[in-house]
């Protein structure tokens, strides 16, 4: 589940889930707009206040380069 949805149906604020993950809520805004890859210690501790609703896979953003971008 992504984390956006996890904190909507949480009803929470992003700074209460933020203090519940032990980061900053500016480290969580990055994380949800996909511009900070989260560290293993954070992923692991996102898994278990979500009790494994949101994994560690649903947090990893993986860039594709679209194929007119790679070399030949």
């Amino acid at each position: 589940m992504p984390l956006s949805e996890w904190i909507r149906e949480e009803g929470c604020t992003q700074r209460a889930v933020a203090r519940r993950f032990g980061v900053s809520p500016s480290t969580l805004s990055r994380l949800l707009r996909g511009e900070r890859s989260p560290s293993a210690s954070l992923m692991r501790r996102v898994f278990e206040v979500t009790d494994g609703k949101v994994t560690p896979t649903d947090l990893v953003v993986i860039p594709i380069d679209p194929p007119e971008n790679r070399a030949a």
